[in-house]
């Protein structure tokens, strides 16, 4: 590792959420290292989305990578860039337990004030879920196994799919762990590429300082790496760090928002989930006269006064099949009736997604939270 000067003891909350070795104490990244995770590669969902877009052109133009003797999946060894441009951005907090289902990167969807996708804790995780053997398959199942426990722990309650701040942290730590211990069985010996700690910069005018994130554990490294990758998803979010997320979430939708073309689309978007609608309800409302037609029919039928003999039982044989018509009408009113709910959802949520409408929420999200009465209920997540 590089040597440099010990980072000032706190940092600008901007600096915080850009993430890297300097947000870090040297224990920590001495911790980090040991477990073969590079500090450089953890930080918030947007800045490291930023680094694997950077990276990406990069590993392209590097030669494949070959068999070594570290631990990458299928045994190669990674440049740094490859490493990057073929993990995952994976949240220390999922992202699915903070909005309603459906609702990822809309801010009129959450549920809990405060968070957003961008300014969330996340590190990078290699490969992907499915992708037997890599640190993102190991935290994908791991999250499962999390949300089977919990549904089934909640099932039968009045709250079924509430999800407390006191369970997420639980949940939080067990997800952290296991992106500690896959890295050392999985990374051992791959090249990590710069791990300097870089210049604290000076705040801005108002900015709030927050401290560096360190460990007060004793024992391995892996316990020391683990308590500062907790402690940094703590401080990521606390009131400032998520107020200045949020900021951030808001200039990011003004600067949509000014852009043309980007209103555009969403008007696109809006005008196509609103036809999609309308040729629902139209096709409900067929099958809705369609059965309505049958069921009275049927009505008919059995309020025939029944004949005698042969005819009776014909009557019977008519009542038999019109009454099993009428089931396959029900089921296919039933099914258009759930399309239109569902091009309901849609709709709502394109009409959502517009900046303007995004900016809305996330002022009301930041009221919420430097209030002092944020909401703080979140959903277990589905299994992945």
């Amino acid at each position: 590792m590089t040597t440099a000067p010990m980072p000032a003891p706190h940092v600008p909350v901007s600096f915080l959420l850009a993430g890297g070795a300097a947000v870090f104490s040297e224990e920590c990244v001495k911790a980090m290292i040991a477990c073969s995770i590079n500090p450089e590669w953890v930080g918030s969902y947007d800045a490291l989305v930023a680094k694997k877009q950077a990276a990406m052109p990069v590993a392209a133009a590097q030669a494949p990578a070959v068999p070594g003797t570290g631990g990458a999946a299928s045994g190669r060894k990674l440049t740094p860039e490859q490493f990057v441009s073929e993990s995952t951005v994976g949240h220390l907090e999922r992202d699915a337990a903070f909005h309603t289902p459906g609702g990822r990167g809309n801010h009129c969807a959450t549920v809990v004030d405060g968070y957003t996708e961008g300014g969330a804790a996340a590190m990078m995780t290699h490969g992907a879920s499915g992708q037997a053997n890599t640190v993102e398959d190991d935290i994908s199942k791991k999250e499962s196994e999390i949300s089977r426990d919990r549904k089934a722990a909640a099932a039968g309650t009045a709250t079924p799919d509430a999800y407390p701040p006191n369970h997420r942290q639980e949940d939080e730590k067990k997800v952290v762990s296991t992106a500690v211990d896959s890295h050392e069985k999985h990374h051992t010996g791959q090249p990590l590429g710069d791990t300097t700690r870089k210049a604290v910069p000076a705040a801005k005018p108002g900015e709030p300082m927050v401290p560096v994130i360190d460990t007060k554990k004793g024992g391995t490294p892996s316990d020391k790496a683990k308590e500062c990758l907790d402690n940094y998803k703590n401080a990521l979010q606390t009131k400032d760090a998520r107020v200045a997320a949020i900021d951030k979430a808001i200039k990011d939708q003004q600067a949509k928002a000014a852009d043309p073309a980007e209103m555009a689309k969403h008007a696109a978007a809006v005008t196509a989930a609103q036809t999609t609608l309308t040729n629902a309800q139209g096709a409900a409302a067929t099958a809705q006269a369609t059965r309505d037609r049958t069921s009275g029919e049927l009505d008919g039928l059995l309020d025939t006064t029944a004949p005698p003999g042969a005819a009776n039982k014909a009557l019977g044989d008519r009542i038999t099949k019109v009454d099993a018509r009428l089931q396959v009408e029900n089921d296919a009113l039933a099914a258009r009736n759930n399309d239109v709910a569902t091009a309901q959802r849609v709709l709502t949520d394109a009409q959502e997604r517009d900046p303007n409408q995004q900016i809305a929420c996330l002022q009301a999200e930041r009221a919420a939270l430097t209030s002092g009465s944020p909401r703080t209920m979140g959903v277990i997540p589905p299994e992945n």
